[in-house]
């Protein structure tokens, strides 16, 4: 008898498994094309101070993997485009926040990327309406 409740927890265990942290699916660049996202950048310094950017970012283009960058009142920020490749779980950008960022999580709404470049990195991007 004992073996038998034993066996049932082992099979119990198995089949319910436990719920990952990790996103359903990949992200992919499908997942960013044609909306605009409102992000904001928090980057520990060394002194242990936040610093907070925001900004919009327009990913209109999967073939090249240009990103337009705004401030968050829409004015452009750069002239030169930046560019953005997504590999497994990480999000790589050039020309802006430079550095490979792991995707932490992310929905239909909800982007949030990490890295540490030397200084801890976080951004989030939200979906605009």
């Amino acid at each position: 008898m004992k073996n038998l409740l034993i066996i049932m927890g082992i099979l119990i265990l198995l089949f319910t498994g436990c719920k990952s942290d990790e996103p359903a699916k990949e992200l992919t660049i499908e997942d960013l094309l044609y909306c605009s996202w409102c992000g904001q950048q928090e980057e520990t310094m060394e002194d242990g101070n936040v610093q907070k950017i925001k900004f919009i970012m327009l990913f209109s283009s999967a073939k090249e993997g240009e990103v337009t960058f705004l401030s968050s009142a829409g004015v452009p920020i750069q002239n030169f485009p930046i560019y953005y490749r997504i590999e497994g779980g990480m999000f790589y950008l050039k020309g802006a926040f430079d550095g490979d960022y792991k995707v932490l999580k992310h929905s239909e709404s909800i982007i949030e990327l990490e890295a540490y470049l030397p200084n801890h990195s976080l951004i989030t991007l939200t979906r605009k309406k």
